[in-house]
């Protein structure tokens, strides 16, 4: 990640701070929801949003699931839901699509794994229904990366100040 060849990273966006050659700043902590098909959330009654939460997640063995393909960060936090909650997914489609995996979720063929950061590219519907299971929270931290000790030129800390207000909302950094 840090460097290729000549080229050097001078700033990148991760979910991943484990390399000891960049230092890191926390930018926001982003929830990662599960979609429910609407043929399953209409068994709870729940209507479009994502205030629910699931009191057990037993409920959610044998279900169908779209998850991104192994290799992404998303689905590393599936597979880490998946173990902690004891739980064998049935995984009927690999994706490298949020996108995909949101329509066929609407489209009643399984659940999904869907971001918040994601919600304003969603073609939502008034059958949208995300949730958290009790006990099992989803989320991911996002950081601005550069190496360490580097010198930021006055064009890089106003591309860092555009980059902390589209993704926050606030020139101001997470605390």
């Amino acid at each position: 990640m840090l460097s290729s060849g000549r080229e050097k990273l001078d700033l990148a966006l991760t979910y991943f701070p484990d390399d000891p050659e960049l230092e890191y700043t926390r930018l926001l902590t982003d929830t990662v929801y599960l979609e429910a098909p609407p043929g399953f959330s209409r068994q709870f009654s729940w209507t479009p949003g994502t205030g629910h939460v699931m009191e057990d997640v037993g409920r959610l063995r044998n279900q169908p699931f779209i998850l991104l393909k192994p290799g992404r960060g998303l689905r590393y936090k599936a597979d880490q839901f998946f173990r902690e909650g004891k739980i064998q997914p049935r995984i009927i489609l690999e994706t490298d699509s949020v996108e995909l995996a949101h329509r066929l979720a609407l489209a009643n063929h399984g659940f999904a794994l869907i971001p918040r950061l994601a919600f304003p590219t969603l073609a939502r519907t008034d059958q949208s229904v995300f949730f958290q299971v009790k006990d099992h929270p989803l989320d991911r931290t996002l950081y601005l990366a550069r190496r360490k000790g580097a010198y930021m030129t006055r064009a890089m800390e106003a591309l860092c100040g555009l980059i902390r207000t589209s993704v926050t909302g606030s020139r101001s950094m997470v605390q």
